[in-house]
């Protein structure tokens, strides 16, 4: 069974999982690197951005080269 992937919430009360405790989870358990925000978690996997502004999926295994250069926007 597969779930669809969720982004994380910035709500007061939150609903689902927050950014925080996806980013406090994801740095104490499984040594998520300080450069990355998480925005989406999927089975303790995350996409997160990066310092440059690129999403980039982040496994709890280990880093990937899967990444995705940010877009600007037109005018």
């Amino acid at each position: 069974m597969h779930a669809p992937l969720e982004a994380l919430e910035i709500l007061d009360p939150p609903v689902m999982l927050t950014i925080y405790e996806a980013l406090v989870s994801a740095r104490k358990f499984y040594d998520l690197p300080v450069e990355l925000m998480p925005i989406c978690e999927d089975n303790s996997d995350y996409y997160c951005i990066n310092n440059n502004g690129e999403v980039v999926f982040w496994s709890h295994n280990g880093t990937t080269n899967q990444k995705w250069a940010k877009r600007d926007r037109m005018g």
